[in-house]
C-alpha cells in the first residue's frame, strides 16, 4: 500500500514518506517481489481509516476527505481524529485452525470548539459507523467490531475537548 502514509499522516501525497503499512512485498524467487500477508494489527488499522475517510456522515465536521490520521500535522486544522492506543493479544483458535487476535483500540476525536458538543457529536459519528461494520481486512477476517466505551471530556487547559472512543475487534487470518 504505498502511498498510504499520505491518508494516514495529513502528509501531501507526494511527499515520500514510508508507509506506516510498511513494505507488504518479500523478495521472491529470481528477485521478483512477492507480496506478504498484512499482520493482523495493520489490516485492521488499514481497515479503519479507509472506512473513516470514506464516511460521508463525517464530512461535515471533519472535511472532504475527512481529517483521519495516525500522526496528525505539526499544525493541524480541528478538528479530527486520530488513533490512539492500540493493544493486541491472541484470542482462541479460528475457524481454520489459526490463532485469532483480540484487539482494543482507542480512536480520539481533538476539538477546539468552546465547548463539548462538537467533540460529542464527532464521537458520536464515529461510534455509528464502526459499530458493528463489517470491514474488508487484507490477509483476514474481520469476525467483529465493537465500540465497548465513549468518554468525552476537556483538557487540563481548557484549549481542547477529547473523544475517546474505544473499540474491540476480533480478527483471524484468512489462510
Amino acid at each position: 500500500m504505498r502511498g498510504a502514509s499520505a491518508a494516514f499522516s495529513g502528509r501531501p501525497a507526494d511527499t515520500p514518506h514510508p508507509s506506516p503499512l510498511g513494505d507488504t512485498f518479500s523478495q521472491g524467487e529470481k528477485g521478483k517481489d512477492l507480496p506478504m500477508p498484512l499482520d493482523p494489527e495493520r489490516a485492521l488499522q488499514a481497515a479503519l481509516y479507509a472506512a473513516l475517510r470514506g464516511a460521508s456522515e463525517l464530512v461535515p465536521l471533519l472535511g472532504d476527505p475527512p481529517r483521519v490520521y495516525d500522526e496528525p500535522p505539526p499544525d493541524p486544522i480541528y478538528p479530527f481524529v486520530t488513533l490512539g492506543r492500540a493493544e493486541s493479544k491472541p484470542f482462541g483458535g479460528s475457524s481454520d485452525g489459526g490463532e485469532g487476535a483480540e484487539h482494543v483500540l482507542t480512536l480520539t476525536c481533538v476539538s477546539r470548539f468552546g465547548g463539548a458538543e462538537e467533540a460529542k457529536a464527532l464521537a458520536g459519528l464515529v461510534r455509528a459507523r464502526l459499530h458493528d461494520a463489517v470491514l474488508p481486512l487484507q490477509d483476514h477476517r474481520l469476525v467483529n467490531l465493537r465500540v465497548t466505551y465513549t468518554d468525552v471530556f476537556r483538557a487540563a487547559d481548557w484549549r481542547f475537548t477529547y473523544g475517546l472512543v474505544r473499540l474491540r475487534a476480533v480478527t483471524e487470518p484468512t489462510t
